[in-house]
Order: structure tokens, then C-alpha cells, then sequence
């Protein structure tokens, strides 16, 4: 099949094509895939039994898929010399706080982001609109590939107890 007859859908933990064909993204969608044959050739009992014995959480029915988070839309930060301190978040919403070594200066920070978030913002349709909106704090809007509206904010504060860091929120809706 072409690539230009793929249809990407965010939302699936695995797909099946109407033949025989299922296709998995990643480790634990692939396992929900194997429990998904399982189903089909033995019945659902005997894939919840297998997904036991494997001390795996098997939900058919479940929404999650890791592709939908809001996360994805977040722009990626490589070669910044920080540390992820948390990152949580659903399909509409995401934040996560950062704690950079350098640069140390707050206006250093949120300039690193802007140009992070400008050039590095996956699965976008269109610009990112970056917005400084304070000596601290900065916003971005874009549309994703689907035509949704998101939006971010970032703020950079002094981190507590940590001479010469800076931390690093941000929040993307």
C-alpha cells in the first residue's frame, strides 16, 4: 500500500486494515494488539487470562493511546541543558516543569524557548505564533495537522534552593 493511502489515526491502540493486516505503534500498543488476536482466535476470556498472567492491565475498550496526548504537540527542547523534574497531562492539556542549568538569566531561558517552540513545535499546520508577554513569561498558539486550535504558555521562575538554575513551565490546551 502507497503511503499516500495511510490514514493516520491518533486516537487507536492498534489497526486493523479489513483483511488480515493489524498494525501497532509502540510496546504497549503493540501487546493490546497481541491480546487483540488472541480475542479473535481464542475469545476474549482467554485473552483477559493471558493479559493475567502477565500481571497486564488489558482494556479493549480503552481510549488511551499514546499518540493523542497532548505532549505530542509539545516542540522538542534536544541540546538544552535541563532536567525534566514532571510531565503529565491528558489529550487536551499538558504541562510540564523543566529545571535548566543553562542558560541561568530568565530572559536567556525564554529566548532559548521562543526558538525552540518556533522551529521545534511537531505536527502543526501553519506557524507558530509566539507571544512574550512578560520579562518571564511567554505564549505560542498554532493550529495541528487535524485544524485544532492549541495554545502554550511558559514561565520561568527562580528555582528554589538552586543557585544558578532556573525552572521551566509550560502548558500547551
Amino acid at each position: 500500500m502507497p503511503l499516500s493511502e495511510l490514514n493516520v489515526d491518533h486516537d487507536a491502540l492498534f489497526l486493523k486494515d479489513g483483511r488480515k493486516i493489524i498494525t501497532t505503534a509502540g510496546l504497549s500498543s503493540g501487546i493490546d494488539g497481541a491480546f487483540h488476536v488472541i480475542e479473535k482466535i481464542k475469545g476474549r476470556g482467554e485473552a483477559q487470562a493471558t493479559a493475567l498472567g502477565m500481571e497486564y492491565r488489558w482494556d479493549p475498550d480503552s481510549k488511551f493511546a499514546r499518540a493523542a496526548l497532548a505532549n505530542t504537540h509539545f516542540p522538542h527542547f534536544h541540546g538544552v541543558d535541563a532536567q525534566a523534574l514532571s510531565t503529565q497531562g491528558d489529550t487536551e492539556h499538558w504541562e510540564a516543569k523543566v529545571l535548566f542549568s543553562k542558560p541561568a538569566s530568565a530572559s536567556a531561558i525564554l529566548e532559548l524557548l521562543g526558538k525552540k517552540i518556533v522551529a521545534e513545535t511537531p505536527r502543526t499546520r501553519g506557524p507558530v505564533i509566539l507571544t512574550p508577554t512578560s520579562s518571564s513569561e511567554i505564549e505560542w498558539k498554532f493550529t495541528d495537522e487535524q485544524g485544532s486550535s492549541w495554545s502554550g504558555q511558559g514561565t520561568v521562575e527562580p528555582a528554589e534552593g538552586q543557585t544558578g538554575k532556573c525552572r521551566h513551565a509550560q502548558a500547551g490546551a
